[in-house]
């Protein structure tokens, strides 16, 4: 008798093998390039290729993406192997190793879900010149080939593009995971998820850890609590507070779950809920935007490090070491940015709401670049998007599509008091002013207790410089 399995027969598939390259669809369910290789026949091998250079361009993952991805990884090597077929991790060249990976399997054919973003763009491309591949939609609602303004163009305002999108033929229902995976006759060497050093060495993410639970299974549950609990259906009253949101982003933003499923889940509730019907629609609006934001880095793949409206090529912003760290360690001496950044940088998440006040304070009251809050978010949010960050900073910076007019400047201690009234949220990441009785204006309701608590004063005079963001954006219109 020989080692091993003796008793197991040997497979002979009766058609070649498909491998299924994954990126940010770390999932098995609502994925078209896994069901066209199940539909296929054969050994079907899931594969995740650590390349991030090749993959993200100028944008790698950051410390906090990175974090995630591990969690998401280990998620999913599970799931696809109680399917069958154990994800393949490899690491390097993406071209090399899918080829290396194809000798390896038998497998004749790969299949991969097309993205937005300008890199993944260049790759998929020498993919699809080097090796016998496939791609397929999966990351957006409608293709952008077919979301067209009327001249045959590209949208690049908000709202007609929302209204060409509803008029469009509606996302169709998502697709189960396949029941099983047939693996390849002879396992393909796989590298271990903790031999790509995404975690860090200095262990500062227990908040991440005590906060989230990545990977597609706590993804789906996560979806199932809120479209079916009563916060969704308050969302379009209850969006702006720090409690009133779905923190799905980041499951969305590794593809743990699609946002066809996201939309479905939606449209099931709408069709037996009318008294939720604001609130959903409010949130279904909101994965618009997030469609709205992959149209424009696939038109516009400049906007990741230039502004979408040309005028603003020679902002004069300035260079401010010291404000551009205070902002960063929520130390500016205005509580509601502090929570915010404070609650970012230990959870890697913070509410959108939070989002606009810090990057409108930055942009507007520091005058410092819309690309340095950008790389800030992008190293420590969790959920960090590309198509969603370029539109969310440029929306900020007042350059973008849908801007907020530069001279627009949110007053962030009218924000604070607007969208955390009882301080719950300032109380909670700015434990220095805890006791006092107006935690949202300490230093001109009581600053001898303010300065009592040891928190930081405040870095600006926000009148000064609202004044000063206005007079520098006259001088650069005219």
């Amino acid at each position: 008798m020989t080692a091993g399995h003796p008793s197991l027969p040997h497979r002979q598939p009766s058609a070649p093998g498909t491998l299924v390259w994954l990126r940010r669809e770390l999932r098995t369910h609502d994925l078209p390039a896994l069901q066209a290789a199940v539909a296929r026949g054969g050994p079907v091998v899931p594969v995740y290729v650590h390349g991030p250079d090749a993959e993200h361009g100028d944008w790698p993952p950051g410390a906090a993406s990175r974090w995630w991805l591990h969690h998401s990884l280990v998620a999913l090597q599970r799931e696809t192997a109680a399917l069958g077929s154990p994800l393949v991790v490899r690491a390097g060249d993406t071209v090399a190793s899918l080829r290396r990976l194809l000798h390896d399997t038998g497998a004749d054919r790969v299949h991969f879900t097309a993205r937005a973003e300008p890199a993944a763009q260049t790759l998929e491309a020498a993919v699809l010149a080097a090796l016998p591949a496939r791609s397929f939609p999966g990351d957006e609602l409608w293709s952008s080939a077919h979301i067209r303004t009327a001249s045959g163009g590209p949208y690049r305002v908000f709202t007609p593009f929302s209204r060409r999108c509803l008029a469009a033929e509606a996302p169709t229902a998502p697709l189960t995971a396949p029941a099983s995976l047939t693996p390849p006759a002879t396992p393909a060497a796989s590298v271990a998820i903790d031999r790509l050093g995404l975690l860090p060495t200095i262990p500062w993410d227990h908040g991440l850890a005590a906060t989230w639970t990545p990977g597609a299974a706590a993804g789906r549950a996560a979806l199932t609590r809120w479209i079916t609990g009563e916060t969704l259906a308050r969302y379009d009253r209850g969006r702006d507070t720090p409690e009133g949101t779905s923190a799905l982003s980041a499951h969305l933003a590794f593809g743990e779950i699609s946002v066809r499923a996201a939309w479905w889940a939606v449209n099931q509730r709408l069709a037996v809920d009318g008294a939720a019907s604001a609130g959903l629609m409010a949130w279904r609006r909101q994965l618009i935007w997030r469609e709205f934001a992959r149209h424009l880095l696939r038109h516009f793949p400049h906007t990741v490090s230039a502004p979408l409206q040309p005028r603003y090529d020679g902002f004069p912003w300035r260079r401010d070491p010291e404000l551009l760290r205070r902002w960063q360690r929520g130390q500016t001496g205005f509580p509601y940015v502090d929570a915010a950044q404070r609650v970012l940088w230990h959870t890697g998440w913070t509410p959108n709401r939070a989002r606009m006040v810090t990057a409108s304070f930055l942009v507007k009251d520091g005058l410092v670049s819309w690309l340095e809050g950008a790389r800030w978010f992008w190293d420590t949010l969790v959920d960090a998007d590309l198509a969603n960050n370029t539109l969310g900073w440029q929306w900020a910076g007042g350059c973008g599509a849908d801007a907020a007019p530069f001279f627009r400047v949110f007053n962030p201690t009218t924000q604070g008091r607007r969208h955390d009234p009882t301080g719950a949220f300032i109380r909670a990441w700015v434990p220095e002013l805890r006791d006092m009785p107006d935690v949202h204006d300490p230093w001109r309701k009581a600053p001898v207790l303010a300065a009592a608590t040891g928190y930081a004063t405040p870095v600006v005079d926000h009148a000064v410089a609202r004044l000063r963001a206005l007079d520098t954006w006259r001088s650069t219109a005219t």
